[in-house]
């Protein structure tokens, strides 16, 4: 079973205790992967969360990114946490060389900006907290968001070029 936890697109996350009862109840057999490429952006004991969870439940695998707060993006590089079990059959089955060197170097030299990282994090999440404010001032309905951006439900939107053209893409068709 595969949870984005903070959303995406939402910005929503689970409640902890609901996600460790969650994660309890499944069969030893199913995995519960929680992919928490935003949760370096959740408030207080929401962030990394799920690393405990993997340390207790051996059926729980966390997927982390440094493409959103690292904003390594196109390094494509992240990490996993799992049960060594797990994670030797990930292994056995991985592509060799995926990794570049390059993206190898950026992440190790992220990580020894953990001050920086941190600033910039908490200012994000001003800036995110600032925003959504703003927006129910001005009487839009934006959910509480865990990540770095805001979801507005703004509803169904027209699909119609201003050519008359009708579906995805159909802007760039000739």
């Amino acid at each position: 079973m595969l949870l984005a936890d903070p959303n995406n697109p939402t910005g929503t996350a689970v409640d902890l205790d609901a996600l460790e009862q969650f994660a309890q109840a499944l069969s030893p057999e199913c995995l519960l992967i929680l992919d928490q490429a935003y949760c370096d952006f959740a408030d207080g004991e929401r962030a990394g969360r799920g690393l405990g969870l993997a340390q207790r439940l051996p059926n729980v695998v966390v997927l982390r990114t440094f493409s959103k707060a690292y904003a390594l993006a196109g390094m494509r590089i992240g990490w996993c946490a799992a049960d060594p079990e797990i994670l030797a059959s990930l292994e056995a089955v991985a592509l060799p060389f995926t990794l570049t060197a390059l993206a190898q170097a950026a992440a190790l030299a992220a990580l020894d900006q953990e001050a920086a990282l941190f600033a910039q994090v908490q200012t994000t999440v001003a800036q995110r907290r600032r925003v959504r404010q703003e927006l129910l001032a001005m009487n839009f309905e934006v959910p509480p968001s865990e990540a770095n951006f805001l979801w507005l439900p703004l509803g169904a939107g027209r699909l119609v070029s201003p050519s008359g053209a009708r579906g995805p893409g159909s802007a760039c068709a000739a």
